[in-house]
Formats: structure tokens, C-alpha cells, sequence
């Protein structure tokens, strides 16, 4: 659970999270989510498991059906961050499969490891989950 300074349960939507020394920045506004940074820690699910559990519980208690993941910006992705994006929508995905949801995932054209790192994702449930290249 995100909590404030007092101990009460924050809103997670229209906040900027940031992680690893400010290295990452994730910004929540309603269904989309913008990575901006790097994930370049050895075990970033230490940092990073309980926000990715409590998105997705917001996403569900707002109803939301269909959520945006714009990585644009996220400059470097180690293999053990990749690994903590795939289990969160793994997660996500469970929830979405009963719910006819749909995950999109948008890549920059610009940064060429983005796509070939985010399409195998797409493979875990095709249909519910999409790459776009922007």
C-alpha cells in the first residue's frame, strides 16, 4: 500500500513515483503510465513489487479497462527490470483476461532495444496485450 507521511492510503492516480535515486520516475495519470529513466538496479522488485501490486489494485477498484504504458522515455532497461515489468503484467493480465481489458505498451522508434524487448511481452497474451511503436 502507498501511504503519506501520516500513514493514510494515497490516491496512486496524478503522482509521480520516483525510484532508485530518482533514476525512475513513473507517472500515474488515470489509465497511462510514463517511465522516464532507467531501471539498472540488480534487484529493482524490491523497490518496485509492491507499487506495480498496488496499480493494479487501483486499476481495479477505478474500474479502468484499458491501460496505456509509455516507455518512450525509459532509456535503459536491464534484464532484471524487464523481468519485474513482465511479472507486473503478468499480473495485470490475469485480471484483464476475465475483464476483457486491453494493456498497450508504446516503444519510441527511436531507441532500438524498446521493441524487441516489449513485443515478447505481447506474446503472453495476444489480444489482451499490445506493442505500438511510436
Amino acid at each position: 500500500m502507498i501511504v503519506d507521511r501520516n500513514g493514510e492510503r494515497m490516491s496512486i492516480s496524478n503522482n509521480v513515483y520516483k525510484f532508485f535515486n530518482n533514476k525512475l520516475q513513473i507517472k500515474v495519470d488515470g489509465s497511462s503510465i510514463i517511465m522516464t529513466g532507467e531501471i539498472n538496479e540488480k534487484e529493482p522488485g524490491k523497490d518496485l513489487k509492491d507499487f506495480f501490486e498496488e496499480l493494479n489494485l487501483y486499476f481495479v477498484d477505478k474500474k479502468i479497462n484499458e491501460v496505456s504504458i509509455d516507455v518512450r522515455s525509459l532509456f535503459f532497461l536491464n534484464s532484471s527490470g524487464i523481468k519485474e515489468i513482465i511479472k507486473w503484467v503478468m499480473n495485470l493480465n490475469e485480471i484483464y483476461r476475465k475483464s476483457h481489458g486491453k494493456i498497450k505498451f508504446y516503444c519510441s522508434k527511436d531507441i532500438i532495444w524498446q521493441k524487441p524487448s516489449f513485443v515478447p511481452i505481447s506474446n503472453i497474451s495476444p489480444g489482451i496485450i499490445y506493442v505500438n511503436e511510436v
